[in-house]
């Protein structure tokens, strides 16, 4: 995947969930637990659906739980 090659693993092969957000977060993502999370909702703004500068690394239960919202929204 493109997003993998430019935004590598630190030195011991994880990303960190950038979320948070979740009480079951992994916040240490392998490439087997690693899904990536549209910042900006697709459902918001449909541009953004290849914007590989719009995608952040998420666990599964992060991103589940973010969905569709916003940052801001989860903010609330």
């Amino acid at each position: 995947h493109e997003w993998i090659k430019n935004n590598p693993p630190n030195h011991q092969g994880y990303w960190e969930c950038y979320l948070k957000i979740s009480p079951n977060c992994i916040p240490w993502i392998d490439i087997d637990q690693l899904t990536l999370d549209h910042v900006v909702a697709r459902s918001k703004d449909s541009t953004k659906l290849t914007d590989q500068t719009n995608l952040a690394p998420a666990c599964y239960p992060c991103n589940e739980m973010k969905a569709s919202k916003d940052l801001e929204e989860l903010r609330v």
